[in-house]
């Protein structure tokens, strides 16, 4: 089973009965453990083992209704936000998590040669978006200006 689910201010999401009962938490002891394994977010009982892979994870606890809170820590490394989309499924006793990149087609202005399409590459996070033309383009004068001062410098 995957379900897909909305973070909430931060970082509560909503699991299904399924995946609750999956962790099988007790009343006693609701705890569950948050780590990263690649892009994914995994989801077990607690285990009082302490290391996964050389990572510690981070001990939550599942509140009534089903709800948990992501950690921020992880929040934060995989860029997680309020109203991004997570997929949940499940992998033998354990939940995985990954962020949906959910693309739109939004038409991108090069900042070099001004021409507009959802085809343009984006660098440094969105901020900087240049055709093939202008990649080109701007690699040529910083190769050509690079050049330039290596010759200055060795003259």
């Amino acid at each position: 089973m995957n379900l897909k689910v909305r973070v909430q201010k931060s970082g509560k999401i909503q699991l299904s009965d399924e995946f609750i009962t999956l962790l099988n938490p007790s009343k006693n002891n609701p705890s569950i453990e948050f780590f990263i394994h690649n892009a994914d977010i995994v989801v077990r009982k607690f285990d009082s083992l302490g290391t996964v892979n050389g990572l510690e994870p981070i001990r939550r606890h599942i509140h009534q209704n089903g709800y948990v809170v992501i950690p921020k820590q992880i929040r934060g490394k995989l860029s997680l936000k309020e109203n991004d989309y997570l997929e949940i499924h499940k992998r033998r006793d354990t939940i995985v998590m990954k962020k949906i990149v959910i693309k739109t087609n939004v038409v991108k202005r090069c900042l070099v040669t001004g021409e507009e399409s959802e085809d343009n590459l984006e660098f440094l996070n969105g901020k900087l978006i240049l055709s093939k033309q202008g990649l080109g383009k701007l690699i040529s004068e910083i190769e050509s200006k690079f050049l330039y001062e290596n010759k200055k410098k060795s003259c």
